[in-house]
């Protein structure tokens, strides 16, 4: 029966045990395949998982759903309260920005104001200033005119003087008397006269003395004479005698001076203006080597040499751009 069954029935055999293990697993193995599965998986070097945080309290215990709960309504009521502060101490900034701004802004629009003010006020004073320029430019060209015309009235006024002393020689470094008469003048001029080899008493209209420092023992004799034929004759015969004499010149005791002993000077008399241009004039001549500078009935004249032909002096303009002119 036995040999029956066993020829009759094909005998079974049980499959290897690694492929029975890898057939036939029980839910527990498959469970724990699954957990070493994903165990390797998570351990690739190409997959990251960030671990769970665990909430721990401060003891270094966990902390169970309702102490975490609590720590992080306590967190966020923190944060919550830091971010409403820090908002705060923002709008508190903005707020002063904010003034600050404004403040700037009125400044601004002081400023603004103020320069259009300066502006409208600068604008005036142009226009003032404007004006003054064509004032002055006025007041030039009158003062212009107004030198011109008194340079020719100051003109006007020499040539008259000159006509009323055309006739009139002076004679400087008198020396004073203590006490002294119209006739003793007279009598001086004829002891000079008489030197000279000249009649002049009936010719003689006037005499006086002419004291410009009163401080000085001396001063100047005016003779006016009856024409001007008269009076140029006078200054020839003075001239011939100086030249005869150059050693002894005339001086006060040709006109009987006994006492002091001066030199005198006999020239025509002169106005203040030619007296002060005939100063200048002889300055320049000495300065710019003209060898003559003299007066001929009232003219101041001058000459580079002999040769050379005279020049009339009219006015210390005149001197200045002479002055000015290159050296010939």
């Amino acid at each position: 029966m036995n040999s029956g069954w066993a020829a009759g029935t094909k005998m079974l055999r049980s499959p290897p045990i690694a492929k029975a293990m890898n057939q036939s697993r029980s839910e527990t193995d498959l469970i724990k395949l699954c957990e070493d599965e994903q165990s390797h998986d998570l351990s690739s070097p190409h997959i990251t998982q960030r671990a769970k945080k665990r909430a721990f309290s401060p003891s270094g215990k966990k902390l169970g759903k309702s102490e975490k709960s609590v720590e992080e309504i306590d967190f966020r009521t923190e944060l919550r309260d830091m971010m409403n502060q820090f908002i705060a101490s923002q709008n508190a900034r903005l707020e002063t920005l904010e003034a600050h701004i404004l403040e700037l802004k009125l400044h601004s629009a002081k400023i603004e104001t103020s320069n259009n003010g300066m502006a409208s006020s600068l604008n005036g004073l142009s226009d003032q200033i404007t004006s003054l320029e064509s004032k002055i430019t006025g007041l030039d060209r009158q003062r212009a005119e107004m030198c011109s015309h008194l340079s020719a009235l100051d003109e006007k006024i020499d040539t008259l003087e000159r006509n009323i002393i055309k006739t009139c020689v002076e004679i400087r470094n008198v020396p004073l008397r203590q006490t002294e008469t119209k006739q003793d003048l007279y009598g001086s001029v004829a002891v000079l006269s008489n030197c000279l080899g000249i009649d002049t008493k009936s010719d003689i209209r006037d005499i006086s003395r002419y004291r410009i420092d009163k401080k000085s023992n001396s001063s100047a004799l005016i003779l006016e004479f009856s024409n001007t034929l008269i009076k140029s004759k006078f200054l020839d015969s003075v001239k011939s005698y100086n030249k005869k004499n150059p050693n002894q010149k005339l001086d006060s005791t040709n006109l009987g001076f006994t006492t002091k002993v001066n030199p005198i000077f006999v020239a025509e008399q002169l106005t203040a203006h030619s007296r002060k241009l005939f100063y200048l004039a002889r300055n320049f001549a000495r300065d710019h080597k003209y060898d003559y500078c003299w007066i001929s009935n009232g003219r101041i004249l001058m000459k580079k040499s002999r040769e050379s032909p005279y020049i009339v002096i009219r006015s210390e303009a005149q001197l200045r751009q002479m002055s000015e002119l290159p050296v010939a």
